[in-house]
């Protein structure tokens, strides 16, 4: 794939999905650094520690891998790929498939994740290896679902898509640009509508991956409009449950309806798009953005950085935001990649590269680390190309942090530690053929 088809790719992990045709067949070649086949006693083993969820995918199919942390080793490569035979509503994987997060704190079942699939506007509930149920989120219309929050019994998710004129027979999926909640019998319970909250004159919220704090779900707004040519002021929106059902696990039975508990405005940076929370003796909301990718690359840097919000003992923000601008993390542009250490006040976020214009050389992406307390940011990894930097996974506990550099044929995972050079990085392969990780999530 050149530069430029990659470049536009890249994009489109948040615009809306375009006309590729999706990939229902998947070609699985030999693995590298997995655990070996027949090892189901092993395996077995490795489902009842934490995990990772790797998604790998070339942009038209997808596939879906676990990843045992103990032994930084591939334990079940492939369970599930675009050519797998579902049951329940059938919905195969499409080329636009990111992760979901459980909600913290939640009565949830052991091992359980979420995958969100982009492209048809499916969320698939896993426990294990196995698809407990699938949840249509789109109803006829191209909703392009952003994120997914799980609960004991309901899912929220953040769509980022308006339902087109005309589309009343969609039913109670209808609407768009929004939160939904819906149970995991297939019921819509609460809808809560995002566009006018909008920082920009008749365009989308455009909800970004969000953070969980125990009572409210910390979305990022994009707010940009239908053509993705304009982008308003950044803003991060905290959305919770209305009235005596606020609980910290998400309660039983229905959720009636969801409120805007708080809203964070960074009138200085555009397209926020990812937040995180660390949790030292002094919580901080961390919030990435990108700036405008219609702006020549000065404006863009100018409106990209870190914003970090002190949160009290309720979650609610005080004070001005510490905003980090791009200029001073590397000099490019702040990617939609973005981790923090639970309890350290430190930030892991990717600074994207670029292909080689006329006479120029690429500008590969670059991984940094940055103390929240100090700001002083330092270079972690040199990606093997421009955009070839996906998900972030910080396992403080292990002392580890996993990123994803699908250009990097020796090994498309890269697993670092917290504290340390370059040197002591190992890499992860999770395929010999042809589908690469692009993205990471808990499990």
């Amino acid at each position: 794939m050149n530069g430029v088809l990659r470049n536009a790719f890249a994009a489109r992990r948040w615009r809306p999905p375009g006309a590729l045709g999706l990939g229902l067949l998947l070609a699985v070649g030999c693995f590298d650094d997995t655990a070996q086949a027949g090892d189901a006693e092993a395996t077995a083993a490795a489902l009842q520690a934490r995990g990772l969820l790797v998604v790998a995918g070339d942009y038209q199919s997808t596939a879906l891998s676990r990843v045992d942390l103990d032994r930084e080793l591939v334990v079940a490569p492939a369970f599930l790929h675009s050519g797998s035979a579902l049951s329940g509503s059938g919905s195969a994987l499409s080329g636009d498939v990111v992760a979901g997060r459980m909600a913290a704190g939640c009565a949830c079942p052991e091992h359980a994740a979420l995958v969100l699939d982009r492209g048809r506007g499916v969320v698939t509930r896993l426990r294990g290896l196995e698809v407990v149920g699938q949840l249509d989120v789109a109803g006829g219309f191209r909703s392009n679902p952003q994120d997914a929050l799980g609960f004991d019994d309901e899912v929220w998710v953040a769509r980022g898509e308006r339902e087109p004129v005309g589309g009343a027979a969609i039913g109670p999926l209808g609407g768009g640009d929004d939160v939904l909640v819906v149970g995991h019998d297939a019921k819509v319970r609460a809808r809560l509508a995002l566009s006018g909250l909008s920082t920009l004159g008749g365009g989308t919220a455009m909800a970004g991956s969000g953070a969980y704090d125990g009572d409210g779900w910390w979305l990022p707004l994009a707010s940009i409009s239908p053509d993705f040519q304009s982008v308003g002021p950044g803003r991060v929106v905290a959305i919770a449950r209305e009235g005596a059902e606020a609980t910290s696990t998400g309660g039983q039975g229905p959720t009636h309806a969801l409120r805007v508990a708080a809203t964070l405005d960074l009138p200085t940076l555009r397209n926020c798009r990812a937040a995180r929370i660390a949790t030292p003796s002094t919580p901080r909301l961390v919030v990435a953005c990108s700036g405008p990718f219609s702006a020549d690359l000065p404006t863009q840097v100018a409106q990209s950085g870190l914003a970090v919000f002190a949160l009290d003992a309720t979650g609610q923000a005080h004070g001005a935001p510490l905003v980090l601008p791009a200029s001073a993390l590397g000099g490019r542009h702040v990617g939609f990649a973005l981790d923090v250490e639970a309890a350290q006040p430190v930030a892991w976020f990717v600074s994207t590269g670029a292909v080689a214009a006329a006479g120029g050389a690429v500008v590969a992406d670059r991984l940094f680390r940055v103390d929240l307390v100090t700001q002083e940011a330092s270079q972690r990894h040199l990606a093997a190309g421009a955009f070839s930097l996906g998900g972030l996974h910080v396992d403080a506990v292990r002392g580890r942090i996993w990123v994803v550099d699908h250009a990097n044929l020796a090994g498309d995972l890269w697993i670092l530690p917290l504290a340390g050079v370059d040197g002591q990085a190992r890499r992860l392969r999770t395929s010999a053929g042809g589908l690469r990780a692009l993205e990471l999530g808990p499990w």
